[in-house]
């Protein structure tokens, strides 16, 4: 697993072809379960099947070999814990035993489903989704205690259970780093990343106004232009102060009840507590129309929304229309007939992985 410019000492990480997509791993034991799940996964990768299966190949080739050279492993994707069935959980272990490993620790982090509902949302404003882009809070399903036991059964025993750090300031990086100190005795030096971005209340706003009025038939889809349009909003927040999404009271606590029984489960069987207490408020109906930012966050600020509107108004008429660049297939042809000393073997190998 390449080092990283040395930066993790004897710690390597997993670089194929430059590309750092945690969710590659997941693709491995992937299946239309999976896709239908999570449609914005299979859409980074090769639209044709036998392509698609051929880059399979040969990342699994890669990453295994990677690994049966590794005196230990730290395998970590998020779509490990919610897209996993019992059967794709049981498929790695085999595949991680046949690379000569014989210890496992499986380390579960599971969230307040009240912020987890209010992430969820913010991630499928700026994604593609199979989801509304609203979810109804009355029917909304955190089904951590199902990913548990998915785990517990494929790796019985070696299953940890612990809450996500909800502090300001607390790094879920810290707690796994202790985690490891206590279980393995080693422990991997910390590297200053970015967060994982997120939008404002306002850019929430926004982005479910924009693609519910550019494609209302299809908003689920996530096109190009929407996706311009949430990578300005993140980084609009460096700019503009905006306001940190909060949930409204009621709306967590109809979400936190409808999960009670499963928190007192897995509280009884890991003794984590997630905080959602007993008592169930009075559940309205489930709506058939779409739900909307508005009504699930506690406030948004009208002021920021229309300068955040101008603003993205500006960046769009100010950027310079880019040049038409050649289709990859006509640039292939003429690089082949290129004298050789012109020829880069960047450009070479980015066709060769391309076509």
């Amino acid at each position: 697993m390449a080092k990283a410019n040395g930066i993790l000492g004897t710690v390597a990480y997993p670089r194929w072809r430059g590309d750092l997509h945690q969710a590659r791993l997941a693709t491995l034991y992937g299946s239309e379960r999976l896709w239908d799940k999570l449609p914005s996964l299979r859409e980074r990768y090769p639209a044709d099947e036998g392509r698609f299966q051929q880059m399979l190949r040969a990342y699994r080739k890669f990453v295994f070999a990677q690994l049966r050279r590794a005196s230990g492993a730290i395998i970590s994707a998020e779509t490990f814990a919610h897209l996993f069935s019992a059967d794709m959980a049981l498929a790695l272990r085999r595949d991680l035993e046949g690379a000569g490993f014989r210890k496992f620790k499986i380390v579960l982090y599971v969230r307040d489903p009240a912020d987890y509902y209010l992430s969820i949302t913010n991630q499928n404003l700026r994604m593609t989704t199979a989801t509304p882009l609203v979810e109804d809070p009355a029917s909304f399903k955190y089904a951590f205690l199902e990913m548990a036991d998915v785990w517990e059964a494929a790796f019985p025993g070696d299953l940890m259970v612990r809450k996500y750090p909800a502090a300001s300031g607390a790094e879920v990086f810290d707690d796994f780093n202790m985690v490891l100190k206590d279980t393995f005795g080693i422990a991997i030096p910390h590297i200053p990343v970015r967060k994982n971005p997120s939008l404002s209340t306002e850019g929430m706003h926004i982005m479910q106004l924009y693609r519910n009025a550019v494609s209302p038939d299809s908003s689920r889809t996530l096109t190009a232009d929407a996706a311009l349009l949430a990578r300005f909003l993140v980084q609009s927040i460096d700019a503009l102060p905006q306001t940190r999404p909060v949930l409204k009271r009621e709306m967590a606590a109809l979400i936190r009840a409808s999960h009670a029984r499963d928190a007192h489960e897995l509280h009884s069987r890991y003794g984590v507590d997630l905080g959602v207490g007993e008592e169930a408020p009075p559940c309205e109906a489930h709506r058939t129309d779409p739900w909307s930012v508005e009504e699930i966050v506690t406030s948004i600020d009208p002021e920021i929304m229309r300068k955040l509107t101008f603003l993205a108004m500006r960046e769009g008429f100010a950027r310079p229309r880019p040049k038409r660049s050649l289709p990859y297939r006509t640039a292939s042809m003429i690089y082949r007939h290129l004298p050789q000393g012109a020829k880069s073997g960047r450009l070479r190998d980015m066709l060769k992985s391309v076509l």
